[in-house]
């Protein structure tokens, strides 16, 4: 990554340009006033400062951000107000985690600590299977990368777009798999709705590409739990800014 970054500084400068800054989407728990990472479960890592290991000039800031909470903020400054469904939301990425965060009147919000939207780690089986971070039943367990690949034959390094292809042929692995991910990522989000009150999910990440196929089970369990769900009904809908996300986010921030 260094070097890719060090390359592109020195094409950018090469054509009479500055580089304004950088920004490292992370997973996991981000301190970004420290610089640090304080733990990311599914790559094994914990108080990591992740700034140095890149090597960038001295002359370019660096400074770090959670990934989820950078492609949620390109949710809003990528996509005309013109054509915005909505100014508050709840975005929700799958990967190989499950992240989320929370915007407000087109402001993130970020929670104490810089920490909100562990959605990944919230719990829909708590005698369920045990979770890198230490506890069990956590929502990517059943709704991940990992649990939807592995359910239909696929690896983990497989590409989106197969992945997706796969669950799209719609067999009876494929069906199972997406109900199971449909109604643990709909019980995890009605949590989150019952608690903030939002009416608008943007499903990111490989969820932009299945929310149709994900869209009845959720729906299903949002209608069922959310409380105010008869007066204010949850849309669901994918992210509007798809690709790389988290990128577009963060040359977003520093700009």
């Amino acid at each position: 990554m260094g070097r890719l970054a060090r390359d592109l500084i020195a094409r950018t400068e090469a054509l009479g340009m500055r580089v304004a800054g950088a920004r490292l989407a992370l997973p996991g728990l981000v301190d970004a006033r420290s610089s640090s990472l304080r733990i990311a479960p599914n790559l094994g890592w914990s108080d990591v400062e992740p700034v140095p290991l890149v090597g960038l000039p001295g002359a370019v800031r660096v400074t770090i951000a959670n990934e989820a909470d950078l492609a949620g903020l390109a949710q809003v400054w990528g996509t005309p107000p013109a054509v915005r469904a909505t100014r508050t939301f709840l975005y929700v990425s799958g990967d190989v985690g499950v992240g989320a965060a929370l915007v407000v009147d087109d402001a993130l919000f970020p929670g104490r600590h810089g920490w909100s939207g562990e959605i990944g780690h919230v719990v829909v089986d708590p005698s369920g299977a045990r979770c890198r971070c230490g506890a069990t039943g956590c929502l990517e367990r059943y709704a991940g990368k990992e649990a939807l690949a592995g359910a239909v034959g696929l690896g983990l390094d497989v590409p989106d777009d197969v992945l997706t292809e796969r669950l799209r042929q719609g067999d009876q692995a494929a069906r199972a798999v997406l109900d199971r991910a449909g109604q643990a990522l709909g019980l995890a989000i009605s949590n989150a709705v019952n608690l903030v009150d939002v009416d608008c999910v943007l499903l990111g990440g490989v969820y932009a590409r299945i929310t149709e196929l994900l869209r009845p089970a959720v729906h299903a369990e949002l209608m069922s739990r959310v409380l105010a769900a008869p007066w204010a009904p949850v849309e669901v809908q994918a992210a509007p800014v798809g690709e790389h996300p988290a990128l577009t986010g963060g040359a977003l921030a520093v700009l």
